[in-house]
Formats: structure tokens, C-alpha cells, sequence
């Protein structure tokens, strides 16, 4: 009788531990299945972070390679046979700035441009004795512009839009009256573009 009940109270026991264990097996699993699920969602949520990303930059023309900055430092240009088309003067800072369109003589007539297949265009600012090249290149069909304003953080910027038969690019140019330049950023690059026109005059 006593065989028995020891065998009953060992019986009772294993049984007790088989279902502990498979208790156990059945949590360890569980959360298995939780950690993981977690894990393919973070994964499906960077893959759509990663997409909607790259869609941004396929809209604005934007990619890391168009993200470097430009610095431009005191430089003069080549301004011979060169004549103003259009300008701008504002002050800053308490000096005077004058930022200014050049072109070639020769695409001037009386005042108007008359545009050719290509021509030079020099895009310069001016404050009292120190100069600043922002564009000097040949464009075809198509003349650059820029326009000047400050932030709320009264920084001063020129930012410039080089538009061309088949280009598109806007650059933010920023002063840095310490070190005597304007550092650049692209907004926009789209090149390989078919430009149709604009409404400005």
C-alpha cells in the first residue's frame, strides 16, 4: 500500500513537472513569435521610411550627392566685354550690396537681351570694395536669376535659379560676414528637364 502511494505522489509529481514544462516551452514560444513579429514590423516601417525618402528626392531632384555645400570666397571674375543687365541694391549689416547680373555687350540692345543660342552670364555681388562670383558659365537659352532676402534670424540669402533649356537648379547661398563668403546649398536640381516656359515677364 505504501508502494503505491509513492508511486502515485512520484506520478503526481512528474506530471506536475511535465506541465511546468511545457508551460514554459509554450511562453518561450510565445514570446519568440512576439519578438519576432515585432521585428518584421520595425523592419517593414524602415523600409517604408527608407521609400518615402526616396521618393522625396525623386521629386524634388534631391540626393545626397546634390546635399554638398558650396563655399564662395572673394573673387572677381572676368567682367571685360561684360555689362550689367539687371541689379539689385539693399543694405545690410550697415554696407552697402549690390548684387547684379552681367552679360556680354553684344546680347544687349538697348537695354533689352536679346537671348542667342548660348551666352555668357555672370551673376556678381558687390558690397563696398569686396566681390563675389555666385554664377559664371555659358547658358543656352536661358538666363539665371536671383533673388535676396533675409530669415528670421536676419541672416542674409541670394538665392539663385539657374533655368536652362534643359536644366533646373535652385541654390540658397547664405553670407558669412565673418569669413567673408556665402555658403551654398541646392534646393532643387533636376537636369535632363525639357523646360516649356514661364509666366514671368
Amino acid at each position: 500500500m505504501k508502494k503505491n502511494r509513492t508511486l502515485i505522489i512520484l506520478l503526481a509529481v512528474s506530471t506536475s513537472l511535465l506541465i511546468s514544462s511545457c508551460q514554459k516551452s509554450d511562453k518561450t514560444e510565445a514570446n519568440r513569435i512576439v519578438s519576432t513579429k515585432a521585428s518584421l514590423e520595425e523592419s517593414v516601417e524602415d523600409t517604408a521610411a527608407d521609400k518615402s525618402e526616396e521618393s522625396a528626392a525623386d521629386k524634388t531632384g534631391i540626393t545626397d550627392s546634390f546635399k554638398l555645400q558650396y563655399k564662395i570666397g572673394l573673387s572677381k571674375g572676368n567682367t571685360e566685354g561684360m555689362e550689367i543687365y539687371s541689379s539689385c541694391s539693399f543694405t545690410y549689416d550697415e554696407k552697402e550690396f549690390v548684387v547684379s547680373t552681367l552679360v556680354p555687350k553684344d546680347m544687349l540692345e538697348q537695354g533689352e537681351l536679346m537671348l542667342d543660342d548660348q551666352g555668357h552670364v555672370l551673376i556678381q555681388i558687390v558690397c563696398q570694395n569686396d566681390s563675389y562670383i555666385l554664377f559664371d558659365d555659358t547658358v543656352q537659352l536661358g538666363i539665371p536669376e536671383a533673388d535676396v532676402w533675409t530669415d528670421e534670424q536676419d541672416n542674409l540669402h541670394v538665392v539663385l535659379r539657374d533655368i536652362r533649356t534643359a536644366k533646373y537648379q535652385v541654390t540658397d547661398f547664405i553670407y558669412d560676414s565673418e569669413n567673408k563668403e556665402w555658403v551654398g546649398s541646392d534646393l532643387l536640381h533636376a537636369d535632363g528637364i525639357n523646360y516649356m516656359g514661364t509666366i514671368g515677364k
